[in-house]
């Protein structure tokens, strides 16, 4: 086989190389043959990304970088490999550029003393060009007084950590702009009994700590409150908000969360994404705001459900697997939570998430001028627009003779997206009862920016 590949360019077979992982390439690609060992040795660039190289082979995979920017990615499953791994990448931090750095949390459970004296020989090093930083611990560092990165990390943006509790500001996350990281740790409690959260220092103090802030993703604390206390407020450039809810640890109340929502400053947002979040804290939401549109996704990583409202000043309020019963409410009669959208959009995945039954009473109940429905190819009647369903069935897409049909009452503007080849007919649509401005958006545009009728 290599005999074959080695009459190929050389320019060919690095295109080859470059395709591989850089572990791949050390574990396998550099015993085939000297020739390409050689080309491997001898081509820095092939070594630029270390991703899940083993810890005894960093030395090698470094040194055949030579001076490159690299970027790093290493998971240490024992206390040995962690050893090995700062050791190793200690002298080159000042050429990384983004490091994912992970430590298996059994493997190096009771060394922790041991553990943080390796990490701190990678995290006490200037990093010039550091620009994205992933750490997560099996272990706590708590408190850390040192200055990361020795106060030198002037092009660091991106920090999502686990495991560190920074008693201290931190020179190097002065220019911190995206921030996603756990909001407390787990004190131990006696058997039988729940364990403890306490919000992290940098958290309690999220100004002081990453003033130049623009998105920050929150998850495992107790409740939005503990958090925003008066005082602790959103560093004042912060436009992106996530808090990711623990139903069964959450036990404030709906009241308690918007007070503390208010405390941080969220009309300052223009995304705030709340998710999974306990029931009432939608209503309260939306009543402090104009929701000019809806948009019913979801959210495939998380495999949820999605419900997006548009205020009038162009904030976004998501709430990923909302409540039932906040769903119910904001359709229910004489609901005012909507009484201002004027436009819906239904994303394809929505059909399979959203009860049926709450987009017929969403588009009854609403007044809707303009709306975004899929269109899709049906086994028994050709290009069909969803929903399209039998009544009180919670099927997303079931053909029948009669199926029932959304109802709008101001329907004006009807825009269409499904794939490029689906062609409508005029039967397709002729049971909607409106003016139409059809447009055909290509499969993908679920978004609610560029959704513009022509």
């Amino acid at each position: 086989m290599s005999s074959h590949v080695n009459q190929l360019p050389v320019e060919i077979r690095s295109l080859v190389f470059s395709q591989l992982s850089t572990a791949e390439l050390d574990r396998t690609q550099r015993a085939v043959c000297k020739l390409w060992r050689v080309e491997i040795e001898d081509s820095p660039a092939l070594s630029r990304s270390v991703c899940n190289v083993q810890p005894n082979r960093l030395n090698d995979v470094l040194r055949r970088s030579r001076n490159l920017s690299i970027t790093v990615t290493l998971c240490c499953n024992t206390p040995a490999e962690l050893a090995l791994a700062c050791a190793a990448l200690s002298p080159q931090m000042s050429r990384v550029i983004a490091l994912d750095f992970s430590v298996n949390y059994w493997a190096c459970a009771g060394s922790d003393i041991e553990s943080i004296g390796h990490l701190l020989t990678i995290l006490s090093k200037p990093a010039p060009r550091l620009e994205r930083l992933e750490l997560t611990l099996g272990f706590l560092i708590h408190p850390f007084n040192v200055q990361i990165f020795n106060g030198v990390a002037p092009n660091l943006l991106v920090v999502d950590f686990i495991g560190i509790d920074f008693a201290y500001p931190q020179t190097a996350f002065s220019r911190v702009e995206h921030l996603t990281t756990h909001a407390a740790r787990e004190w131990p409690a006696p058997y039988g009994t729940a364990e403890q959260l306490e919000i992290f220092t940098h958290i309690q103090n999220i100004a002081a700590h990453f003033p130049s802030l623009r998105t920050l993703k929150l998850s495992d604390f107790p409740g939005a409150s503990d958090i925003f206390r008066p005082g602790n407020v959103l560093p004042p450039n912060v436009r992106g908000l996530e808090l990711t809810f623990d139903p069964m640890e959450t036990i404030e109340s709906a009241a308690q969360t918007f007070r503390a929502l208010n405390n941080g400053g969220w009309h300052q947002l223009s995304r705030l994404r709340l998710n999974e979040v306990p029931g009432g804290r939608m209503q309260l939401l939306l009543a402090a705001v104009t929701v000019v549109g809806v948009h019913l996704t979801s959210d495939d990583e998380r495999r949820g459900t999605v419900i997006r409202f548009v205020t009038d000043r162009g904030m976004r309020l998501e709430f990923l697997k909302p409540w039932i019963a906040d769903l119910e409410a904001i359709v229910a009669p004489g609901s005012t939570a909507l009484a201002s959208a004027t436009r819906l959009d239904i994303g394809a995945q929505a059909l399979y998430h959203f009860e049926l039954p709450f987009i017929h009473r969403l588009a009854r109940n609403c007044n809707f001028r303009t709306v975004l429905l899929p269109v899709g190819l049906s086994k028994c009647s050709g290009p069909t627009i969803f929903p399209l369903w039998t009544e009180r069935t919670r099927t997303a897409v079931v053909q029948s003779a009669s199926p029932g049909r959304l109802q709008f009452r101001a329907l004006q503007h009807l825009l269409l997206s499904g794939p490029e080849d689906v062609v409508l007919t005029f039967n397709a649509v002729k049971g909607l009862g409106c003016v139409l401005d059809i447009e055909q958006l290509w499969e993908g545009r679920e978004d609610w920016d560029g959704l513009v009728g022509r």
